[in-house]
């Protein structure tokens, strides 16, 4: 960098001061000229010399503060890059200096690679100031950028065609044509007039004598729109701001945009002027029943019965269209309306719904090309409808527990792991289980188990000729001993156990069959002994 900025410090405390002012000194780009112990000697020192190129001001001093330095600075209209240093972190002052137009804000104990950086972005800013000529669009994007010379005030017009044209990204079909008038405007006003456009809405920057002649501009440019553009552009709103004093132009423009969201009107015209008293109609009574959902409603879509939404939606837009409200409140309830329904339906889903972005974006569009609100209401209809039959399939986890439940009833002979679960839903092997044990309070390898074992229970119910290895086999279990192990542990008894309870009968027939076969054997053990010794009465007594 071969251009050398000037820099001032106000700073009570005499070793911080020496301390910014090395560190300041060590940049390339900037030179300090002064250091001030309050905002009272810097006012002094600005106005008996040039004016410095950048501020550095503490926010606590003693008699007049960094904030009220910043006040003075912007209430003289002088054009200098301030940053401020204060060792209380509180978003309420630095709300306040980005009001007063700061360029940046550091903290105490200031580091020095914190305060290079933030003068290396300082240092673009001003050589950007040099060497390029003044550009709206720039200065509509950027927080700091140097205003272009002028003498009487600079004002910012807005306007916009079209009923609520700031949903991002929409390329309006009213843009070239407004475009095209608002410049031809621009070239037959007072000098520094500029045209830019940011987020659908087209600004001109002006210089005015006053704010009466900034008000009458306003006015010729809303009588000459009206009468020039065609019919189906029947929503126009302009806003006019109040001076631009010392704060950048973005400010100036994120305040004028909001008021024009505010108050734009469907197929009407909308003349904003910030130098006037707003005057804001009091909200009628009817009014709050827009945010009320009817548990009806709730029902019919539960049951895909979409009339009763219609009829609801259609009364609403009505009502609304009949307080002439702001097409924001319309836009506000209908985003109320679906994730007020949106969450009591799925309630049991165990999480809120929120509004895809895909949605919102389109509701945006539909509030820009439609030009009455029965038509309107129409197309809102058609995406709730649309909506609320895409969310059937909305995959929340309690659902897909169910389908993984469903799957391994279906698939339950099969090896089945987590991973292979993972592969089949698209989910980490952890999640699956972790989520799967939430619902179910067992892991889905213990319920895998709990199903084969009742699926055992079953075949030996239905059969008395079982096989108690091809079971095992049959169901997935490589191993018959495991097998018998574990339907021992979820039953209570062996397989064989729990067919001999299911089977008594046989059981005992099974039992005598033993007994005969033990007594033939005893009977054979005594001819070969060749002994007398009598028969035992207990084996007898058990075969009568």
């Amino acid at each position: 960098m071969n251009e050398t900025f000037t820099v001032i410090i106000a700073e009570d405390e005499p070793e911080i001061r020496r301390s910014i002012s090395e560190i300041v000194g060590s940049h390339p780009a900037f030179k300090v000229v002064f250091c001030a112990a309050n905002g009272e000697e810097c006012l002094n020192y600005m106005t008996a010399h040039p004016l410095p190129d950048v501020l550095i001001t503490d926010i606590r001093m003693p008699g007049i503060d960094g904030l009220s330095l910043l006040e003075r600075i912007r209430e003289a209209h002088l054009p200098i890059h301030t940053i401020i240093i204060s060792g209380y972190g509180s978003f309420e002052y630095a709300q306040r200096a980005i009001k007063y137009g700061v360029s940046d804000y550091l903290l105490k104990p200031v580091l020095p690679e914190d305060c290079l950086g933030t003068l290396d972005g300082v240092a673009r800013l001003l050589m950007d100031g040099l060497n390029a000529s003044f550009d709206l669009n720039l200065a509509l994007s950027r927080r700091s950028v140097i205003l272009p010379p002028h003498t009487d005030p600079l004002y910012l017009i807005a306007g916009c065609l079209g009923n609520y044209p700031f949903a991002p990204g929409v390329i309006h079909r009213d843009e070239d044509m407004l475009k095209r008038r608002l410049s031809a405007i621009a070239s037959q006003m007072p000098p520094v007039a500029f045209y830019g456009i940011r987020n659908g809405i087209h600004y001109l920057l002006a210089e005015f004598t006053d704010t009466a002649a900034a008000g009458a501009c306003l006015a010729a440019i809303a009588s000459a729109l009206k009468h020039s553009i065609p019919e189906e552009f029947n929503s126009l709103t302009l806003a006019l701001s109040r001076p631009v004093e010392n704060e950048s132009l973005y400010s100036v423009a994120s305040r004028l945009s909001l008021q024009m969201r505010q108050q734009a009107l469907l197929c009407g015209t909308s003349i904003l002027n910030m130098n006037l008293a707003m005057q804001t109609a009091a909200p009628q009574a009817s009014f709050t029943t827009l945010f009320e959902v009817d548990e009806a409603l709730i029902s019919s879509i539960r049951c895909h019965d979409y009339a009763p939404v219609h009829a609801l939606l259609r009364r609403r837009f009505e009502q609304w269209y009949q307080t002439s409200g702001p097409v924001s409140t319309l836009l506000d309830y209908v985003r109320y309306q679906y994730v007020y329904t949106g969450q009591k339906i799925y309630a049991t889903a165990d999480e809120p719904l929120p509004i895809p972005y895909e949605w919102e974006q389109r509701l945006c569009e539909k509030f820009t090309e439609y030009t009455s609100w029965e038509t309107l209401c129409e197309a809102v209809f058609e995406l709730f409808a649309e909506m609320f039959n895409a969310v059937q399939s909305v995959r929340t986890p309690r659902n897909i527990v169910r389908e993984i439940e469903t799957y391994i009833n279906h698939n339950y002979t099969e090896h089945i792991t987590n991973q292979t679960l993972a592969r089949h839903f698209g989910f980490v092997p952890s999640y699956i289980s972790r989520m799967f044990k939430s619902y179910k309070g067992v892991s889905p390898c213990e319920y895998l188990t709990m199903v084969r074992i009742e699926h055992a229970q079953q075949i030996i119910r239905e059969s008395e000729n079982v096989n108690f290895y091809e079971i095992s086999y049959a169901l997935g279990f490589s191993d018959s001993s495991y097998f018998s192990k574990i339907f021992k542990k979820q039953v209570g008894m062996t397989p064989t156990e729990y067919k001999n309870a299911l089977y008594p009968r046989k059981a005992i027939l099974s039992s005598q069959s033993t007994l005969k076969a033990l007594h033939s054997q005893y009977l054979r053990s005594i001819q070969m002994k060749r002994t007398s010794k009598p028969y035992d009465f207990e084996v007898l007594w058990l075969l009568q």
